[in-house]
């Protein structure tokens, strides 16, 4: 179901069965960006005390990487509650360049509007994808 890839130093694995459908998802790897220490070194999340000019910058490189554009990431807040929010072309971007600029009080995107890239974080949560 996954493979993995590996595209300018940045490993990632994707979900093969999504990409058959048009879809792309995957799940980054730590591998392939700037920040340093115990964030070392393709963290994307600015609800961490990385550097935001790290973040920012490992995002454009996933971003390019995936060929997006890193200002159209659109991030939640991810509160661990079990709130569900569609994404529309009106959302594109919220949470791009500020954690605090991201959809309040949600945990979980969904959205059927092709080219919005939406960018969640895990690390004790199990994380659900459906198409």
């Amino acid at each position: 179901m996954f493979s993995w890839k590996d595209n300018n130093d940045i490993k990632y694995l994707e979900i093969e069965e999504f990409k058959a459908e048009g879809v792309t998802a995957i799940f980054t790897s730590r591998q392939g960006g700037v920040s340093k220490g115990c964030y070392e070194s393709l963290n994307l999340a600015f609800h961490t005390d990385d550097k935001k000019e790290n973040i920012l910058k490992n995002r454009q490189l996933i971003s390019e990487t995936l060929n997006l554009n890193h200002l159209d990431l659109t991030a939640a807040e991810q509160v661990h509650g079990n709130q569900i929010y569609i994404v529309n072309e009106k959302d594109c971007g919220r949470g791009a360049l500020a954690f605090d600029k991201s959809i309040p009080g949600i945990d979980a995107l969904i959205t059927d509007k092709t080219g919005l890239p939406l960018i969640s974080f895990y690390a004790d949560c199990v994380p659900l994808f459906f198409l």
